[in-house]
C-alpha cells in the first residue's frame, strides 16, 4: 500500500554511489541506474545499507576515520575514527 503514497519513491536496481553532505547535514544522494549518474533530494534521509554496505558509504562520502579517507584520496567531510571498525563475521 505504501508504493502508492505521493511522498514515496521506490527505484529498484539503483547503486548509492555517496551521501551528498552541505553544513554537516545530508541533503542529498549521488545515485546510479543502469550507467547514469543522478542526485536525489530529500528533507530526510535513511541509510540502510547493512553491517557492511552502510560504513562504506559513509566512507565513500567522506565519513570514518580521516587518516584512512585521506589515504584513499576521498574528501574528509566528518572525522569518525569508528566507522568502518570492528566488524566481524
Amino acid at each position: 500500500m505504501a508504493r502508492h503514497r505521493l511522498n514515496l519513491t521506490i527505484r529498484g536496481d539503483a547503486m548509492v554511489r555517496k551521501i551528498v553532505v552541505k553544513k554537516s547535514q545530508a541533503t542529498s544522494l549521488e545515485v546510479e541506474v543502469e550507467g547514469e549518474v543522478f542526485t536525489v533530494h530529500g528533507k530526510e534521509i535513511i541509510l540502510c545499507g547493512g553491517a557492511i554496505n552502510s560504513p562504506q558509504l559513509l566512507m565513500l562520502s567522506g565519513i570514518g576515520p580521516a587518516a584512512h579517507l585521506q589515504q584513499m584520496g576521498i574528501e574528509v567531510i566528518k572525522h569518525i575514527p569508528g566507522v568502518g571498525q570492528n566488524l566481524r563475521d
